[in-house]
């Protein structure tokens, strides 16, 4: 026994250092995927793990949350995607990235984790989605994946309140209507 909670803490993990350098992906399984497809996400577990098998210094890892945030609860008149009410659990992908990569290498770690990791999450649940602030925002249909049926009216109250496109950030409502170009220098109105 521990005298106090602060004494088991420290007994029972690992020292733990502060922030590192990583690109950030997940999924939200669907209750019913899991019930119906364990293997398939078992399979797309392994893939965030081992991305590229024949390259064992590339690895991933998953944080990972349990929950069930929709059962009982009314629906609510909120951004929320619909697919939230229904998930089982929340996985986060992660890829680490060394501080110093070159633009080539972060490139290829972000189609990695984009096209190879996140894919085979969304893969293993069809009826999923993901979170906006712990997602990769360069997935494809990021629209349908963060947002659901609640785009439309997301993008059209982006459009009230910002008729000009003057607050921009990657992956939200509106930001289709703009490009980033010249190696992320600058953002221009699509035409």
């Amino acid at each position: 026994t521990s005298p106090t909670f602060y004494d088991l803490y420290v007994d029972l993990f690992e020292a733990e250092t502060a922030g590192s350098s990583a690109l950030t992906g997940g999924w939200m399984f669907n209750h019913q995927d899991v019930a119906t497809n364990n293997d398939g996400i078992i399979e797309a577990f392994k893939t965030v793990l081992s991305p590229r098998p024949e390259s064992p210094d590339v690895f991933g890892f998953m944080i990972g949350h349990l929950f069930n945030p929709g059962y009982g609860a009314p629906k609510s008149d909120s951004a929320t995607h619909p697919s939230w009410r229904n998930a089982t659990n929340f996985v986060i992908a992660a890829l680490p990235v060394p501080v110093g990569s070159s633009p080539a290498y972060k490139a290829d770690m972000q189609n990695l984790l984009t096209n190879t990791m996140d894919e085979a999450l969304r893969k293993a649940s069809t009826s999923g989605c993901t979170y906006v602030n712990e997602a990769d925002p360069y997935q494809p249909n990021w629209q349908s994946a963060f947002w659901g049926s609640e785009y439309p009216k997301l993008k059209a109250l982006r459009g009230k309140w910002d008729p000009r496109g003057v607050f921009y950030a990657v992956a939200t409502p509106g930001t289709e209507d703009w490009e980033v170009i010249e190696d992320g220098t600058r953002l221009c109105r699509r035409s």
